[in-house]
Parts: structure tokens; sequence; C-alpha cells
């Protein structure tokens, strides 16, 4: 599959799959991954983990022209984990049933994605969480729109740690972003409100009705192209031919 050395591809879609796919998925797992996935107690997660990551590996190949279980992944420090020959960066999250990755040549990137849903206690969260001026603006919400005010700023903060490697070394409140969804997703420093952070990208993603996503990427300005299946049999076909994939035309911010 082609990828320009300035595009970024997302996917999403959700995390389903027939017996066979999903027997195929599980063969081209690293023996680590094959562990961890027999450590999870529940089925339906230890089943979730198998297909998301045995469709990263599927996914990565077709842009490497690789088999799956060729693909040999590293992580850093706090668990970020890349691939050993750095020919691609990548972020995946998952949420409830859904998926979402990103990939691109040669930028840092991140991504979140959470299911809206009601939190009792996402006022403590945001106020221990979120930088002054965004915990304000938040308790300034309508009520309707509290709750998706919330994910777009938790997501959007989760995606930029989980580009820059550092997870929660790096404190939440050390930088900010706006917290709706029409808003233009930028990054400040929190010490100068002023000043955005130099040569980072922020998205606002809508991957799918009742979840909230959020891209960073180490590039001022990007293409973006998405793609979305509802089946892991749907993604290996996308794979397999590129060319009938749909995607939210390129865009560029």
């Amino acid at each position: 599959m082609p990828i320009k050395a300035d595009e970024i591809h997302a996917w999403s879609g959700r995390i389903a799959a027939g017996e066979d796919c999903f027997l195929a998925l599980f063969k081209s797992l690293s023996q680590d991954e094959t562990e961890r996935a027999a450590r999870l107690h529940f089925d339906k997660d230890r089943r979730s983990f198998i297909i998301c990551r045995g469709l990263l590996r599927s996914i990565l190949a077709g842009y490497l022209g690789l088999n799956p279980a060729e693909i040999l992944f590293e992580y850093g420090a706090q668990g970020k984990p890349s691939l050993q020959n750095r020919a691609m960066c990548f972020s995946v999250s998952h949420s409830e049933e859904r998926v979402l990755y990103a990939f691109c040549k040669n930028c840092e990137l991140g991504v979140d994605l959470e299911y809206v849903r009601e939190l009792p206690d996402a006022e403590i969260l945001a106020q221990r969480f979120f930088a002054p001026s965004e915990y304000i603006e938040f308790c300034g919400t309508t009520p309707a729109s509290r709750t998706r005010a919330f994910f777009c700023c938790w997501t959007r903060k989760e995606a930029y740690i989980k580009a820059t490697g550092r997870g929660l070394s790096l404190p939440l409140d050390s930088f900010q972003v706006p917290i709706l969804p029409d808003q233009p997703a930028q990054l400040r420093i929190t010490t100068r409100p002023n000043e955005y952070l130099s040569g980072w990208s922020l998205r606002h993603l809508d991957p799918s009705p009742g979840y909230v996503g959020a891209l960073a990427a180490q590039l001022v300005s990007f293409p973006l192209a998405h793609r979305t299946f509802e089946t892991a049999e749907e993604c290996m076909e996308r794979i397999r031919r590129p060319e009938s994939s749909v995607l939210a035309g390129l865009t560029r911010n």
C-alpha cells in the first residue's frame, strides 16, 4: 500500500472477526504477544487484544511488503511500541468495541480513542488532570455538552503524550488544548499560554458515532486519509485492495 512521506493514514473500525480470520490473526502474533493475551483474565479482552494486534501487524505488513509475522516490535521506556527497523511510525488506541490506528513514514505520532459515556467523577478528574484554564472552561460548558467536552480534552492530551513517548511522566496539566470539538485543536504551554508547541499538530477525529478521537503528530501540516472497516475481514480486504478503500479525502490542516 502506498503512503507518501508527508501523509498520515488513519484506520478505524469495529473489533470483530469471524473464527477463520481470528485464527489467522492469532497465528501472526509473536510468542510474547500470545503470552500477553493469555495473561488477560476475560475472554473478551483476550479476543480484543488478538484482533487489534493482529490487524496492526497486517496493516503494517501491507505498507512494508512483509508477512504480518515478520513485523518486529520494540518498546520504549514508557511502553510505547515501535518497529525495530523504524521503517514506519504508528500509534494504536482502542475503546469498548472499536480501534483506531495511525501510520506515517517519518514523524512521531499518537492517537487516542474514547467511547463517550457519562462519568460521575468527570469534574474531579478534570480538576486533577486538566490545566487550570481547561478546568475553568470545562466548568463553563453546558450540562448537555460537558461529557463530550471532557473526552475531547482527554483524547487530545492522551494523543500528545503518546506521541512524545513519555506517557504520564509528562504531566497532563503542563500543556493546554481546546476542549470543544469545534475549536481548532492546538497545543499550548501552560506556563506560556500564548505560545504554541512548535512543530506539533493536533487533529480532532470523529471515527464513529458515540466515539471521540484525537491525533497528535510532530508535523506542522499534513494530509490525513481515513480508512474505516466494520469487521477484521473487511480490514484485510482493504489491505489487499487499497484502491477500493473509501478515504475521507486527503485533508490538510
